[in-house]
C-alpha cells in the first residue's frame, strides 16, 4: 500500500511517525492481563500470567507469550521524500548500522523500558526443542528487546490510539511529498481501521486535543460547583 502526504508548510524536524488504530481494544481486561513481566525480564519459562497463549500447539513455551505479544503490530513501513525541487531523499534503513539513517527506530521506546524491563535472550542460546518463537498465526515473534515490540506492549487505555513507529531527523519544506510504502500484514476485522499519522513537537510538547478537552470539561464542572456553593452560602 502506498500513502503520499503533501507538505503544505515548512516543518522543522524531528518529525514523529505514528501508526493509529481505531476500534482496537487493547484495554480489554483479559488482554491487558495476558503477559508475563518475568518472562520479558529474562525468565523465559515464567508464563503463569500468559493464558490463553502461554504455549504453542505442540506444547512448547511461547517466547514471548500472551495475547499482547502475539497480536504484535507487524506492518512494516518504509519512507522517502520527493523534494519540491524534484530530488529524491530515501529515509534510510534503521536496521543498517552503516547508514546513519534519517528514519530512526532508536528512541521510540522509553529508556526505563529498554534499559530495565525488557531483557532478551539471543536466539542462539534458546533451547529450540522447548521454546517457540512463532505465534499461533505463524508469524515470527520479535525479540523482546525490539523497540517496536516494547512500544506495542504498552497497552492503550482507549480503543482509538496511536503508537510511535519512527522518528524522521530532517526538515520538510512546503511542496515536498512524503511517501510511505506499507506492507499490510497486520490483520484487523470488523469496523477497525488503520492510519498513519505525522506529527512534530513544540516547546510545550505535541498536539493532544483529548487532554485539552478533558481539562476544559473538568475546569468548567469545578467552576459550576464553586458557583453553586457560593450561591448556597449567600442564600
Amino acid at each position: 500500500i502506498n500513502v503520499n502526504i503533501s507538505i503544505d508548510q515548512d516543518i522543522n524536524g524531528p518529525l514523529y511517525v505514528y501508526y493509529k488504530l481505531d476500534n482496537f481494544f487493547q484495554n480489554h481486561r483479559l488482554y491487558v492481563k495476558s503477559r508475563s513481566n518475568d518472562q520479558l525480564s529474562g525468565d523465559i519459562y515464567k508464563t503463569d500470567n500468559c493464558n490463553p497463549l502461554s504455549s504453542s500447539d505442540d506444547g512448547r513455551v511461547l517466547y514471548p507469550c500472551g495475547l499482547i505479544a502475539n497480536s504484535f503490530f507487524n506492518d512494516t513501513i518504509s519512507g522517502a521524500v520527493m523534494k519540491a525541487d524534484g530530488s529524491f531523499l530515501h529515509l534510510g534503513d534503521p536496521h543498517s548500522p552503516s547508514e546513519n539513517p534519517l528514519w530512526k527506530k532508536t528512541g521510540i521506546a522509553t529508556s526505563w523500558d529498554t534499559e530495565d524491563r525488557y531483557k532478551g535472550t539471543p536466539p542462539a542460546f534458546l533451547p529450540n526443542s522447548s521454546i517457540s518463537t512463532f505465534s499461533p498465526n505463524g508469524f515470527q515473534l520479535p525479540s523482546v528487546t525490539d523497540e517496536d515490540f516494547i512500544v506495542w506492549m504498552r497497552t492503550a487505555a482507549l480503543p482509538i490510539f496511536k503508537k510511535l513507529y519512527r522518528i524522521i531527523h530532517t526538515d520538510l519544506k512546503k511542496g515536498d511529498l512524503l511517501m510511505f510504502n506499507i506492507s499490510n500484514t497486520f490483520e484487523i476485522g470488523g469496523d477497525s481501521k488503520k492510519f498513519i499519522v505525522i506529527s512534530n513537537t513544540s516547546w510545550i510538547g505535541g498536539k493532544n486535543p483529548f487532554l485539552g478537552l478533558v481539562f476544559l470539561t473538568i475546569g468548567t464542572f469545578c467552576g459550576f460547583l464553586a458557583l453553586v456553593f457560593l450561591i448556597k452560602q449567600l442564600i
